[in-house]
């Protein structure tokens, strides 16, 4: 008789403790699909700090450019990446030739609100 509760205690104890793993597996499953999206998350506003870092980038070397020439001095061009060109350096070539803010935009990809800013400025410079 003591050897059948025995073996039933056993089994329940087996049956408990692989219910308990199975749930830790799933509970590790869910944690992990968790991360997974965090990490996603995080590489798209590592992508958007970089872009919004080269613009701010761009408009700084474009403000000391005016400032430089307000004062009458020549700054020294800027160092280039000659692999990846500067959008804004030709938004401002092509704004300096009379093209439309929203032509300009749409040929180079950039934001509307960032060419008319390049526009104003440059308007205000030459003025």
């Amino acid at each position: 008789m003591i050897d059948w509760q025995v073996l039933f205690i056993d089994v329940l104890f087996l049956c408990l403790a692989g219910g308990a793993g199975l749930w830790f597996k799933a509970w590790l499953r869910e944690q992990q699909a968790a991360i997974d999206q965090r990490l996603r998350m995080l590489e798209v506003q590592q992508k958007t700090l970089e872009l919004l870092s080269t613009r701010l980038q761009s408009a700084c070397l474009l403000l000391e450019t005016l400032v430089g020439r307000q004062q009458g001095e020549e700054p020294a061009p800027p160092p280039r990446d000659k692999a990846r060109p500067d959008p804004y350096a030709r938004a401002r070539e092509l704004l300096s030739q009379g093209l439309p803010a929203s032509e300009v935009a749409r040929r180079l990809g950039l934001g509307m609100a960032d060419v008319e800013t390049l526009g104003r400025m440059l308007r205000r410079a030459d003025s």
